[in-house]
């Protein structure tokens, strides 16, 4: 009885997920009109969006973004020393590379995918602090369809991908208030958390560990405060 009401708590949490990713799902499409699109054209074909096809062909083609022998000649292209592209959007192309060699439309499937896992991560964020279901509901889809995500576009893709920021908010809010004992649930989390920040360029990696410095002091004074009553 007891693993039957489980396993029915877990369906039920995963349901309210699905209809999350699946209602941001439908306002996207409504909203670029899907049905009438070519995603193999990309929706921006201008200023750095250029530069990120070229990073998501290499990868393609090479496996990785470090090397291009197909450009920089009379050698090859090396980025070695140049965090063009983030890793964990380089994984997302790598997973889409099984499906499609086409790097336009891996663009556009990858841009698109971002409005469900900002969604996504900021519901889970959410419901992490007890916020009901239709607050937390349309907290996450205003958060997911901000401008700023209209306006990095696919010009700045990479920052389109600001799923990881709620994430970071709820780490910051955790060390804050001192729940991050070590080798608890929370605490596992947190550390997959932070090797996703760190997969992620360095705007947000750079915000997040100031957040979580005044985070940590704002929890050890907190803490010698409660000590001292």
């Amino acid at each position: 009885m007891k693993n039957r009401l489980l396993d029915n708590e877990r369906i039920k949490r995963a349901s309210l997920y699905i209809m999350v990713a699946a209602l941001c799902v439908l306002i996207l499409c409504v909203f670029y009109k899907i049905w009438r699109a070519d995603l193999r054209v990309p929706f921006y074909y201008s200023g750095d969006s250029l530069f990120y096809t070229m990073f998501i062909r290499t990868t393609l083609d090479n496996g990785w973004y470090w090397q291009n022998p197909a450009l920089g000649a009379p050698g090859h292209l090396l980025m070695y020393d140049f965090p063009g592209l983030d890793n964990d959007v380089t994984v997302l192309v790598l997973l889409f590379s099984i499906f499609t060699r086409n790097a336009m439309l891996v663009l556009n499937l990858i841009y698109l995918l971002t409005f469900p896992l900002v969604a996504l991560a900021s519901f889970y964020v959410l419901r992490q602090f007890k916020l009901s279901f239709g607050p937390a509901l349309l907290c996450s889809l205003l958060y997911a369809f901000l401008p700023y995500h209209f306006m990095r576009n696919e010009t700045h893709f990479l920052l389109s991908a600001y799923f990881v920021v709620p994430l970071a908010v709820l780490v910051v809010l955790w060390v804050s208030a001192g729940e991050l004992a070590p080798r608890t649930r929370k605490f596992l989390i947190a550390i997959a958390i932070c090797v996703l920040l760190g997969s992620s360029g360095i705007y947000y990696p750079f915000f997040f560990c100031f957040l979580l410095l005044v985070g940590g002091v704002v929890g050890a004074i907190a803490g010698d405060s409660t000590r001292a009553r």
